[in-house]
């Protein structure tokens, strides 16, 4: 039985696809600094918890 750890960082592509946006539109929100990412090499990341913090303040924002 192989286990697969769960990512500490996405690529921007699949951070997008998390949210449900497209890629695009993921590295404005980057560039904007609405979304946090990290540069490893040449490749920019969304950390996993910053994905999960940028969607708390979503859903915080969206509440009545």
């Amino acid at each position: 039985m192989s286990s697969h750890p769960t990512p500490l960082a996405y690529s921007v592509p699949d951070a997008a696809a998390m949210l449900g946006i497209g890629r695009t539109k993921c590295f404005d929100l980057i560039q904007r600094g609405e979304l946090p990412s990290v540069t490893i090499g040449r490749r920019r990341l969304v950390l996993a918890e910053q994905l999960q913090a940028y969607c708390a303040e979503l859903a915080a924002a969206d509440a009545p």
